[in-house]
């Protein structure tokens, strides 16, 4: 049993560690972009790069959150000044 946690051990770690690169690699192409956009030139499709690598980054993450029992919090549809986003009649919870 040891030898199988030991290597689920490993694994969670490396597929943390594929995480981080992948955060890395969402910057530079995000910086990349607004540098290249400063000098008018188009970094076609970087949009899309930073949107797949984010899956990727995503489902790697999740095994370490899992392992150290984190807490994944999502929020949207709410402003910072906590007043009803579009008026009395909007759909959803109340922030």
């Amino acid at each position: 049993m040891k030898l199988c946690e030991q290597i689920l051990r490993k694994l969670v770690l490396l597929l943390a560690a594929l995480a981080g690169l992948g955060l890395l690699i969402m910057m530079l192409v995000t910086c990349a972009d607004i540098v290249l956009r400063a000098f008018r030139i188009s970094f076609s499709g970087a949009y899309d790069i930073v949107k797949m690598i984010a899956a990727v980054t995503i489902s790697c993450a999740l095994p370490y959150t899992t392992a150290i029992k984190g807490h994944v919090a999502v929020e949207f549809g709410c402003r910072s000044d906590h007043r009803v986003a579009n008026g009395p009649n909007r759909i959803g919870p109340k922030c």
